[in-house]
């Protein structure tokens, strides 16, 4: 705000601060900068991105050392527990600071904190993503190009089986203080759906419904 040329007094009215932290803010004006930019790049929370302080760990090499760590896993798709994330820290420590005097243990302390820094958090995974083998698929899409030659968009068709709970209500709703949300059991009544059209999309067939038998 000084850099636009907005006078300090007007900066100290507006958010009720005093000269001199008007000052030491635009001491380190650039630092906080950076440390805007780096959050932006790191794709922060909204949890973090309103953390007003710009303190790093002890180590920052270990720090930008495990973070790109953590993304090269995550993009390729593999799970990151906690032991594993702790492990690589102590890894990544004895290669950068072989020579430290300072004891690191790379404890559960340890990764709260860095995943803090970087707005990492545990969330359930989804999808089969990693039960496919992608040598296997990458060889059969060759494949698959060479069987299909020769025919048109229009002509190829793919089917799909999913299932459908079809009783199961949405996880979230619209609440106020007046209506706080109550909870059910989940009910299980459940059909297999399958679904085909062509490649073009220009055709769907219908859906085919498999229910369950009264007497199985």
């Amino acid at each position: 705000m000084v850099k636009s040329k907005v006078s300090k007094v007007d900066i100290m009215e507006k958010f009720g601060i005093a000269r001199r932290t008007v000052n030491d803010i635009c001491k380190v004006e650039d630092s906080l900068r950076q440390f805007k930019e780096s959050k932006k790049e790191r794709g922060t929370s909204s949890k973090l991105a309103k953390i007003k302080s710009m303190k790093t760990g002890s180590y920052q090499e270990l720090d930008t050392a495990l973070y790109v760590w953590f993304r090269q896993k995550r993009e390729e798709g593999n799970p990151v527990t906690g032991p594993i994330l702790m492990e690589k820290a102590q890894e990544f420590f004895e290669r950068l600071y072989p020579e430290s005097s300072k004891s690191f243990t790379a404890s559960q302390g340890f990764q709260q904190k860095f995943c803090q820094r970087f707005g990492i958090k545990q969330l359930a995974i989804c999808g089969e993503k990693l039960s496919g083998n992608s040598e296997a698929a990458e060889c059969f899409v060759n494949e698959f190009k060479t069987m299909v030659e020769g025919f048109s968009y229009d002509q190829l068709f793919n089917a799909d089986e999913t299932g459908l709970y079809y009783k199961l209500l949405p996880k979230r709703t619209l609440s106020s203080k007046h209506n706080e949300p109550i909870g059910a059991k989940k009910p299980k009544e459940r059909v297999t759906i399958n679904a085909c059209a062509n490649a073009a999309g220009t055709i769907k067939l219908p859906l085919l419904m498999i229910g369950k038998a009264k007497k199985p």
